[in-house]
């Protein structure tokens, strides 16, 4: 199931004996974890009837715990964060085996890892059980998300400075949740709006290669140049922008073979693996090269990263180079 069908789950109080919580969206994670926790033990009895097992737990030790009842109320929770179970190999594991083919009503046992081996013995075994996984909030998802966010503190927010937002700021909840904060502090009344976006919160990474990419794109070798050396200024380390850059040029390349076989967006979005907000940029600079030119600025990043990586570049002037060169397709 997904994250929603779990949280429709438990507020409608079908709660399962064992569950896996996995992916990358920590922070919804993190939520179904207290939410999980609030609905199985109440607060006052979460000294005894909560317990916490490491990662090296045996599977002895986490049937011990799966099995004792619960102190003064109905139910225990049990929770195992990255177990070895799920990585690599642990100690007993036929024994958790057998008790997850029948765990007992008395304990709710959650397991949680973002990246599980499929493979595993275990987690084979958890197929019976409730698999939750937690992959990243959909633009829809995200744009709910922040609007919900900033309606529990009375605030709103425009409707083309949502659209910003995503695109400015690290999309991911975890961090967007302190640029909320930021943002609710700031605007104590009326709708937050792009101004107060640009004054308060942290732009990504992304979004300034992106402008950079517009600029290169637009043949705009001066526009292009000062936010390279920007970049370069706030300390990004040049390997890591060369991937950034090599990776945007590699987009456009993939979509324009994509475009070539009439490929719809949802088979774009998956191809590619961006948010649906991306694409739209991705194809509005993609739209602005040929297909000969989107291949020979893959072969110039091509060419740069081999250079910085032999040493026979020189970081930064190598970096200034390649965008000379882009500018000038």
């Amino acid at each position: 199931m997904n994250h929603t069908e779990f949280f429709r789950s438990l507020r409608a109080g079908d709660i399962r004996p064992v569950y896996l919580f996995c992916g990358e969206e920590r922070h919804v994670l993190t939520s179904a974890v207290k939410q999980l926790i609030s609905a199985v033990v109440p607060e006052e009895m979460q000294t005894v009837n909560l317990t916490r097992l490491p990662e090296s737990a045996t599977g002895g030790e986490i049937c011990a715990q799966a099995q004792t009842i619960p102190f003064m109320g109905e139910k225990r929770l049990v929770i195992v964060e990255n177990s070895v179970f799920l990585t690599r190999s642990g100690e007993d594991e036929e024994l958790l085996a057998d008790y997850l083919a029948h765990p007992t009503d008395t304990t709710v046992l959650l397991f949680i890892c973002e990246k599980p081996d499929k493979r595993k013995r275990i987690f084979k075994a958890l197929q019976n059980a409730a698999v939750v996984e937690f992959n990243a909030l959909s633009d829809s998802e995200l744009t709910r998300w922040i609007e919900k966010s900033l309606h529990a503190h009375g605030r709103q927010i425009e409707p083309d400075a949502l659209t910003f937002l995503l695109e400015y700021a690290d999309p991911r909840p975890e961090a967007l949740v302190h640029e909320l904060e930021k943002l609710v502090d700031y605007r104590t009344e009326g709708a937050i709006t792009r101004d107060d976006i640009l004054a308060l919160t942290t732009p990504c990474a992304d979004y300034n290669v992106f402008k950079m990419t517009d600029a290169l794109i637009a043949k705009n070798e001066k526009t292009a140049l000062l936010l390279l050396s920007g970049l370069l200024a706030a300390r990004e380390e040049p390997l890591q922008l060369l991937g950034a850059i090599s990776r945007q040029y590699k987009l456009m390349l993939r979509l324009k073979y994509l475009k070539l076989e009439r490929a719809d967006r949802a088979a774009m979005l998956k191809a590619l693996g961006v948010r649906d907000f991306v694409l739209t940029r991705l194809s509005y600079a993609c739209d602005k090269l040929t297909l000969e030119q989107a291949e020979k600025a893959v072969e110039l990043c091509l060419d740069t990263d081999e250079g910085l990586k032999s040493g026979t570049a020189f970081d930064t002037a190598a970096l200034h180079a390649l965008a000379v060169k882009l500018c000038r397709l």
